[in-house]
Parts: C-alpha cells; sequence; structure tokens
C-alpha cells in the first residue's frame, strides 16, 4: 500500500532567496535535505525529474547549462510533506516556470498509475512564488502573477481570488497556490531587508565596518525620492555589505554561501526573528503543518 505525500513547489528568484528558504525551513519548520536517487522519489516526480532531464537538458547542452532550471536546486522533506526549491534566475523568467508547471500538472494527474514499484505517491500539490517586492509591492506582483499564470496549456491554473493571510502581510493565497514578498514592507523592499538586520544583530561591529567601506567605495542614490531608483540601489548596498562581511569566514564565496555557511546567525536570531517567523508560519499554514 502507498503513502500519501504533500508536495509544495517554491519558485525563488535566485539563489540568495533559496539560501534563505532552505535556512529558515532547517531551522524552523525542521525540514531535512532529500538526498536520494530520482527512483527513489515519490510518483510521479522518481520518473517526472528523470523524463526532464531528458527532455530539457538534451535541447540545451552549452555551458551556461540553462536547463539546469528544470530539476529543483534543493528538496526537503518533513515527514509526509515534500518541497520542492527552484532557481528562476531572475523575477521575470515566467516563460520557464510555465513550461516547468506544465510538465507537473499533466504527471499529478497520473501518479497512481506511474506508482509501480515506489512507496509513497504525491497526491496533493501546491505552488509557492516568492519574490522581491522591489517598488511594486506585493499588489503589482500579484497582478504580474494573475497576467503570467493565470491559465497554462490554455487551461485555468489561477482560478480563485486572492486572500491575504492571517500571519503576514506579505503573503497572499488563492486556493493551492500562494505568493509572498520580501521587504522592509509588503510595498517595496527586498530579502536584504530581512537579512541585513538579522546578520546587524550577531554581528553588529563586523557589519558596521562593512557597510562604513561599501558607501565609502561604491556610493549609491539609496536615499532617491524615487522608488524604483533607491530600492535597487540599496539591494545592491545590501548585498555588497553582506558578501564583504563573511570574507573573514568564506573568502571569495558568494552571498549565498555567506548566509548558509559562514555561521554568522545563532540560531536563536533567526527562530525569534519575527519576520522570519511570519514566512515560515505562513507556510505552514499554507501546507497544512502543524508546528
Amino acid at each position: 500500500m502507498t503513502e500519501s505525500i504533500n508536495a509544495l513547489l517554491i519558485f525563488c528568484e535566485g539563489p540568495h532567496d533559496i539560501a534563505y528558504v532552505r535556512m529558515v525551513m532547517q531551522k524552523l519548520l525542521y525540514f531535512e535535505k532529500e538526498e536520494v536517487l530520482f527512483k527513489e522519489l515519490p510518483s510521479p516526480f522518481h520518473k517526472l525529474l528523470k523524463q526532464t532531464v531528458n527532455t530539457h537538458a538534451a535541447k540545451e547542452l552549452h555551458l551556461d547549462m540553462a536547463h539546469k532550471f528544470f530539476l529543483p536546486d534543493t528538496i526537503l522533506r518533513n515527514g509526509n510533506h515534500l518541497m520542492l526549491l527552484f532557481n528562476c534566475g531572475g523575477k521575470g523568467q515566467y516563460d520557464k516556470v510555465r513550461t516547468l508547471i506544465s510538465d507537473y500538472i499533466p504527471a499529478m494527474k497520473v501518479a497512481p498509475r506511474l506508482a509501480e514499484g515506489t512507496k509513497e505517491v504525491v497526491d496533493s500539490i501546491r505552488y509557492l512564488f516568492v519574490y522581491d517586492a522591489d517598488a511594486e509591492g506585493i499588489e503589482g506582483i500579484i497582478k504580474s502573477v494573475n497576467n503570467n499564470f493565470s491559465s497554462i496549456n490554455n487551461a485555468s491554473f489561477i482560478n480563485t481570488e486572492w486572500k491575504k493571510s492571517s500571519h503576514s502581510d506579505f503573503g497572499r493565497v488563492a486556493g493551492d497556490k500562494a505568493v509572498y514578498v520580501w521587504g522592509e514592507n509588503p510595498a517595496r523592499g527586498t530579502l536584504e531587508d530581512i537579512l541585513i538586520p538579522l546578520f546587524t544583530k550577531d554581528q553588529k561591529t563586523l557589519m558596521g565596518d562593512a557597510k562604513a567601506a561599501v558607501v565609502k567605495m561604491f556610493p549609491r542614490d539609496t536615499g532617491n525620492a524615487d522608488p524604483a531608483i533607491a530600492v535597487p540601489a540599496m539591494a545592491k548596498q545590501s548585498k555588497s555589505i553582506l558578501t564583504l562581511v563573511g570574507q573573514g569566514k568564506k573568502p571569495g564565496f558568494s552571498m549565498s554561501v555567506i548566509i548558509e555557511q559562514a555561521e554568522l546567525l545563532e540560531d536563536t536570531t533567526l527562530k525569534t526573528d519575527s519576520t522570519t517567523k511570519e514566512f515560515t508560519n505562513f507556510v505552514a499554514e499554507f501546507i497544512g503543518l502543524s508546528v
């Protein structure tokens, strides 16, 4: 007899988002990395991911390896809950996301028939789109999601109204689809607005020195009255600060590595941070995970 699995596909803008999501899911919701062969995954993923390699990788065997998007960057698991994290390579990669989802929708319909040789079947799948609020804000992001994902393969994909979450103003839910934005508030900002306070709490002196150096060497128009200019300027400045602050522990490494591996954040800082808890509580409620 097969066991039922609930799956969540999380579409992130880039590696920094993947690093933060992966870290907080492991530390706050106790997910663990699932490191298994394709054939050991629940149906239909055990065949779908192998087919994905054959279909997409065969078409794009060149150095930038764009086809890697069609495989999850990370798979996480907590009991009968499975998370697949995808690195979209930017906010505007709607075509790639639609193509990937178009592979999953028909596969889910035949999952029980593909289950021979597996112990588990995915019988529930949900989709979470995670973006920087930037200068658009959550309402602008929702409009873009509706414009780009209302239908897939000429079939309705988003067919219910978006509702506010009881856990966070940064998230919206429409049935089995959800959107969550990063920012200083739901109207503007980026992931760095969440990360800077976290690192400052645990590394106040180091962060102060890094900020002073970055501001002096690479001045940006962070105070511009136009959010379309100020928000990306602040994000770039913050990325530079976070990358610099990790060079002592991880010299030469990128910001995504520093977020997870430089050991500059205490677990208690993450677990008591209200913004991080808002996000994890939002996810937990969305997928029906008891916390």
